[in-house]
């Protein structure tokens, strides 16, 4: 009784937060008052921009997210029509969803890293080069500084994350979950490119590399946990192991595969 009264009070008690003029609270959160239907809100609602955060804000915006999500699944989950009702609820009001009734937040533990490390492993042909990240663009792009200083932009290879936008009013669905993913486990660290014979830039200008983090191959990980598709029109030498990833996540239903239709 009291975990739902909890749920319903901060459905409805009023959120502290500035305008949509481009301020945001100590959550990273703010209310809409200018060209609203522009970027997909109504008048005053309170709404995230997780792709412009900082990393405090994106801390608390994680947490408050994850706790709340998480008081909503198991309080409702033996009720999927009344999970769905609050969860409609909770995408007016904060502007995020909390996916599936029976999924949940999960934790990257020993063995879910042993899914991802050393599967497409460095052959003898491939030279990585370390390179600290600047920054993550969105969840399959990131901008390095290479050892000389210079910044270049990063499209990983043989993935397609969903898109991200800035106000959000064209965003794909499960853009914002992917681009925080990514910036969390890359965040201002220091990473691997490795580059594959073809292409070595996009149409775009971007370099394109495989992305090794701590001994893990970032875009697999990316695929097999549901964050990303496989990527078919570029060929690579680890194209079925990305699709065999994707598949994985599939049959699974994690991330993109369980909550986006």
């Amino acid at each position: 009784m009291v975990r739902s009264l909890w749920i319903i009070a901060l459905l409805f008690l009023p959120t502290v937060a500035l305008a949509h003029s481009g301020a945001t609270d100590s959550r990273g959160g703010h209310r809409c008052e200018t060209n609203c239907e522009r970027h997909g809100f109504t008048y005053g609602q309170y709404h995230f921009h997780p792709t412009t955060m900082d990393d405090v804000q994106l801390k608390r915006y994680n947490r408050f997210r994850t706790s709340l999500c998480t008081r909503i699944r198991k309080r409702f989950a033996q009720s999927p029509t009344a999970f769905v009702r609050v969860s409609e609820r909770i995408q007016k009001r904060f502007s995020f969803n909390c996916g599936g009734a029976g999924s949940a937040p999960r934790e990257t533990g020993p063995e879910t890293r042993k899914r991802f490390r050393s599967v497409s492993r460095v052959n003898q042909e491939e030279k990585a080069e370390r390179v600290t990240v600047n920054r993550v663009i969105d969840g399959d792009t990131v901008e390095v500084r290479l050892n000389n200083g210079i910044k270049e932009t990063v499209r990983i290879i043989g993935i397609d994350a969903p898109e991200v936008d800035l106000f959000q009013d064209k965003a794909q669905c499960f853009s914002s979950e992917a681009f925080v993913y990514l910036r969390q486990k890359l965040g201002k660290n220091r990473a691997e490119l490795l580059r594959q014979p073809g292409d070595n830039r996009d149409k775009y200008g971007r370099l394109l590399r495989y992305i090794h983090f701590r001994g893990e191959d970032v875009g697999r990980e990316l695929l097999s946990e549901g964050f990303a598709r496989f990527y078919p029109w570029f060929s690579h030498p680890r194209e079925e192991d990305y699709n065999n990833a994707q598949l994985e996540a599939q049959n699974a239903q994690r991330g993109l595969w369980g909550e986006c239709l």
